[in-house]
């Protein structure tokens, strides 16, 4: 794969793609329905919605890796098994920044505190290292290995 689709800073604005079998089409109603009855207690997103996110809104965003999902690293490139995959998929080369903002999404740090430790880490300047990070959790959320699990404001 040629280095550029790894540009993700350049990751585009728009609703993602929902690829979902009826079994899970079913479930995902089933849970947004549940989502809407509780929506005052704490914050819903919809995964198709997540590209459109206006920033403001996703700096708060905490992603969370799948149980269930496997990591890997073979031949030079992070390798990625969603939880119902048969067959891993490649993510990103190992060496990339990609890689150090996978190991920030460890369930407890929001995006902007991702984003923040890759413009240190990568001396980058605070929008783009903001932008490659939304690029890299889209990236996973597209690949079914990450969700957001909520947001926290200070």
């Amino acid at each position: 794969m040629a280095e550029q689709a790894y540009e993700f800073e350049s990751f585009p604005r728009g609703k993602l793609p929902a690829q979902l079998t009826r079994r899970q089409f079913f479930s995902g109603l089933i849970n947004e329905i549940r989502a809407f009855a509780h929506e005052e207690n704490h914050p819903v997103y919809r995964l198709s919605d997540l590209g459109d996110m206006p920033n403001q809104d996703l700096v708060w965003v905490v992603p969370v890796l799948l149980p269930g999902g496997e990591i890997s690293s073979k031949e030079g490139y992070v390798w990625g098994k969603a939880p119902a995959a048969r067959n891993p998929v490649r993510l990103f080369p190992a060496d990339s920044p990609a890689a150090f903002v996978l190991e920030q999404f460890n369930g407890e740090r929001t995006i902007v505190d991702a984003s923040r430790s890759l413009a240190v880490s990568a001396v980058w300047d605070k929008q783009r290292a903001f932008a490659y990070v939304r690029g890299v959790f889209l990236w996973l959320v597209l690949a079914k290995l990450c969700v957001p699990k909520g947001k926290r404001k200070q």
